[in-house]
């Protein structure tokens, strides 16, 4: 499966992932370089769409709230240490 979304990512300039997976989907190696990424998948703590290596790529992380996102989201890999990028939350 992560050879077909690799193939449906290589071109893309936005991907927006809205799945329940329990497990990352999309890794750093799907993306070229610019893409923009909306993860929406990962509403609760069991849940994860982005491996590691897509975070280690960002400049900027938008949440809906970093506590949120840290809890339930992406951030959550970050536990107890600051990520690599910017974390801005919508509502600022």
């Amino acid at each position: 499966m992560h050879t077909e979304i690799g193939n449906a990512c290589r071109e893309a300039d936005i991907i927006v992932t809205t799945t329940p997976s329990r497990e990352p989907l999309l890794s750093g190696e799907h993306l070229r370089e610019g893409v923009h990424v909306t993860a929406m998948g990962s509403d609760s703590p069991e849940k994860r769409e982005l491996d590691s290596s897509v975070l280690e790529r960002a400049d900027v992380f938008v949440a809906d709230t970093q506590a949120q996102s840290e809890h339930n989201g992406e951030l959550k890999v970050y536990a107890g240490h600051r990520p690599p990028f910017t974390v801005h939350e919508l509502g600022q």
